[in-house]
């Protein structure tokens, strides 16, 4: 399932998280056994029923009169829980667990870096912030001016091309369940199409859906369109940015014989009209299309 949108012009801030963390209580060698316990040397991606179940062998631990020897007396079921994870995050995104590759997932997801489809450069947000004391003549401070911080944020306004995939197959390996995961490939979709970068928001106030949102089911193998905007787009952009998309599409499929096996459009305005020739005319609402690559999803995985 190969997921693509053009999002109108609007500034883009991304938000960087945190992907591990260490205890910073104590130096190694000062640790205790039950300080150990209480320690993580990384974050570990679990689904609810596996908390659950830890956290009822922790409670259990807990009531013995050695805590810490009873968790290493179960680390054979501990593992097993943690291995046997049929969380749907999991299973799209994939975990790592470096000191023991057998709790390692492969992701079933992958999502590309938003790209701007013209040239841009970034533009500066001056701020600034005034102490209302000093401004009016605090007696400690009486030849300040009253400015507490000042700074700037790097913004840039643009049309964005965004891309997604999420390999149905694998992700059904994941799960044991062809209902469950129609039904997370259609969750994803429906949440990638409609997410809004939240960093800066109150500052920028990026609230912007896409006017061009093209899904291709393919049963051949993923295939990024982000070619057509190796040469920057002119104004009007959207309608630009759409004609090289589809063209990209049609000369990809056309060169490899990778037509997908269904697409679905859904679009906004004029500027997007150059998709209707990946449907035939044929395009759609987002309601309709979560529910269509849900029903054709289940379909093709029970044919299989």
């Amino acid at each position: 399932m190969r997921i693509r949108q053009l999002i109108s012009p609007k500034p883009y801030c991304r938000a960087v998280p945190v992907s591990s963390w260490k205890s910073l209580a104590r130096k190694k060698g000062d640790e205790t056994d039950d300080d150990r316990a209480k320690q993580s040397q990384y974050l570990l991606f679990l689904g609810n029923r596996q908390y659950g179940q830890l956290a009822d062998i922790a409670i259990e631990a807990a009531d013995t009169e050695n805590p810490t020897k009873t968790i290493k007396g179960d680390k054979k079921r501990i593992k097993q829980i943690v291995s046997n994870d049929r969380s749907i995050d999991v299973a799209l995104f994939g975990r790592m667990v470096a000191d023991d590759t057998n709790l390692n997932v492969d992701a079933c997801a992958q999502v590309a870096h938003a790209i701007s489809v013209q040239t841009v450069e970034p533009e500066s947000d001056f701020f600034t912030a005034v102490d209302d004391n000093q401004r009016n003549g605090g007696e400690d401070e009486a030849g300040d001016a009253g400015a507490a911080m000042m700074g700037q944020i790097e913004f840039n306004a643009a049309t964005f091309y965004r891309y997604a995939n999420v390999d149905a197959n694998r992700l059904q390996d994941r799960l044991g369940d062809v209902n469950a995961t129609a039904k997370a490939v259609s969750a994803f979709a429906q949440a990638f199409l409609t997410s809004v970068p939240q960093g800066k928001i109150n500052t920028f106030g990026q609230n912007v859906l896409p006017d061009l949102i093209v899904v291709n089911l393919r049963d051949t193998q993923a295939v990024n369109l982000v070619g057509a905007f190796e040469r920057p787009v002119v104004p009007d952009y959207v309608q630009h940015a759409t004609e090289a998309l589809v063209r990209r599409q049609q000369d990809l499929d056309k060169a490899y014989g990778i037509t997908p096996v269904k697409t679905w459009v859904v679009r906004i305005g004029d500027d997007t009209a150059a998709a209707d020739a990946l449907v035939d005319g044929k395009t759609t609402s987002l309601r309709d299309l979560v529910a269509d690559v849900e029903r054709t999803v289940a379909d093709r995985l029970t044919q299989e």
